[in-house]
């Protein structure tokens, strides 16, 4: 048996160390989770049963919601109540910020929103498709939304418009250059 001075004080605790069970209800979980809170202990893990209680009782669409209890928690832990529907909501209105401010479109791998901004815009996305999203950004900045193609097509005509006009040819250094170069480099 464990010395009863280095366990927690809460009843899971406790039962744990006399090895007995008692049915945890509603309201001792709702309890434990209040004692938690007050402790500043970190949120129980979405995994967990006490993390799933804690999304039951506080998800306003569930059948287990309680007002006065999550009323309590958020006065307590606000950050307990930050869900992944806060999290993508806040993502979207920072693209969209982006998209205001005319930054450069984020780009996969590089910048921290750029997957998300394809996961949000990709129909393929099933779960995080959103077509109302996708509209306004797509609103904001079509210049985001254009395909490889397109852009190889808009370079291609702006090369072939230099050279009608009798222009010298691109600097590798640039973007066009590259462009041109690689199109007329032979590949080994």
């Amino acid at each position: 048996m464990s010395n009863l001075s280095n366990i927690h004080t809460n009843y899971e605790a406790i039962c744990k160390c006399f090895n007995f069970k008692r049915e945890i209800t509603s309201n001792s979980n709702k309890r434990i989770l209040l004692d938690m809170a007050k402790r500043n202990e970190p949120r129980p893990p979405q995994k967990t049963r006490l993390g799933q209680r804690l999304f039951a009782y506080t998800n306003s669409k569930g059948p287990c919601y309680d007002e006065k209890f999550t009323t309590k928690i958020k006065k307590i832990r606000p950050d307990w109540l930050i869900t992944q529907y806060n999290i993508v909501q806040e993502k979207k209105q920072k693209l969209l910020d982006m998209a205001k401010n005319g930054e450069p479109r984020p780009k996969k791998g590089v910048h921290p929103l750029g997957t998300s901004l394809g996961t949000y815009t990709n129909k393929s996305q099933r779960g995080s498709y959103d077509p109302k999203f996708t509209k306004e950004i797509k609103k904001i900045r079509p210049d985001w939304f254009v395909s490889q193609t397109e852009l190889a097509n808009q370079k291609k005509k702006k090369l072939l418009n230099l050279a009608k006009s009798g222009k010298p040819r691109p600097s590798f250094k640039t973007e066009l250059g590259k462009f041109l170069s690689e199109r007329t480099t032979k590949k080994i």
